[in-house]
């Protein structure tokens, strides 16, 4: 049904494929998924009612079981437990009613040394709109949610800073 497809980044997306993974996962009870936001900072949002609320499923388990299954564009950019999902008198899951996942303010989630890997950290949290203490080191920008226009941006931001002026495009591929 075209209700659950999406445009993501130029790719469209059946939400229900990205639902059907989840929900086999342990620990999760019922789970919906929305794009939300405008382009270029659109990005999939899933919603996970978790079977024990006290007990929510692993997060990269969630991940590793989508990234299994289905194309690196599908993978939801953020994750929210959530109590219940909203309804429509129907019975079915309205996902206009879902909310946006809000993303802390990246620039207060940064405390950095002013080292140059300080400097990447916040670059990349900037460019995903993560908060970059969420980010590890060795995390992947691509697995994250990062695309060619992020990875743009990313160029951009890190060439801001006196230290990162020469960093290419090619580098982020890399």
């Amino acid at each position: 049904r075209i209700d659950a497809q999406v445009k993501v980044r130029g790719y469209r997306i059946e939400l229900e494929a990205i639902e059907a993974v989840l929900a086999r996962c342990a620990g999760v009870r019922e789970v919906a998924v929305r794009a939300q936001g405008e382009e270029p900072e659109r990005c999939l949002a899933a919603h996970v009612v978790p079977a024990d609320p006290k007990r929510p499923p692993d997060l990269d388990e969630l991940r590793g079981a989508v990234g299994r299954q289905l194309p690196a564009y599908m993978m939801p950019a953020r994750f929210v437990w959530s109590e219940a999902l909203p309804r429509t008198l129907g019975g079915k899951v309205a996902r206009s009613e879902l909310p946006e996942v809000a993303v802390a303010a990246v620039a207060e989630s940064f405390a950095g040394d002013g080292s140059v890997r300080s400097l990447v950290r916040r670059a990349f949290g900037v460019a995903l709109g993560t908060p970059s203490a969420e980010l590890g080191d060795d995390d992947d920008f691509f697995a994250n949610g990062g695309n060619s226009l992020r990875a743009a941006m990313l160029v951009s931001e890190l060439r801001g800073h006196a230290a990162c002026a020469d960093v290419a495009g090619r580098a982020v591929y890399r």
